[in-house]
């Protein structure tokens, strides 16, 4: 993980909006916790890229263990929930949008633009639950 996006959603559920994207370093969990605090989070969904073949990689390994940490750090209940083509998603979306090649080839867009891909899934498939 280089890059992590974060995205939030209103408290209806309704929308989910790319917030930030927060760089890997020595600042990431400060970064964190004031995300999670400015945005009054309650609960925090984390992408894991789950393969079709069930196998265990170690992105997905990685993935669990910052789940996990956030969890410890925060309190906060946290999801684990299926990014596979988020990526490809957010592109899409972005291009469909009308957003711009230059916009959205800047560091960090789809990282954004995906974690909202990611929690408005989760959310669609919570409310059909």
């Amino acid at each position: 993980m280089k890059r992590i996006g974060f995205a939030v959603s209103d408290e209806l559920h309704i929308t989910a909006t790319p917030r930030a994207v927060f760089e890997t370093g020595d600042a990431l969990w400060n970064e964190i916790a004031t995300a999670i605090r400015l945005n009054r989070v309650d609960a925090v969904v984390v992408g894991v890229p789950y393969g079709h073949d069930n196998e265990t990689t170690p992105m997905i390994e990685a993935a669990k263990v910052f789940a996990q940490e956030i969890e410890t750090r925060s309190g906060l209940p946290v999801y684990l929930y299926d990014e596979s083509f988020s990526s490809r998603n957010a592109s899409a979306l972005m291009v469909s949008g009308g957003m711009r090649k230059k916009k959205r080839r800047e560091k960090g867009a789809t990282d954004r633009a995906a974690a909202a891909v990611i929690l408005r899934e989760f959310l669609d498939e919570v409310a059909r639950m």
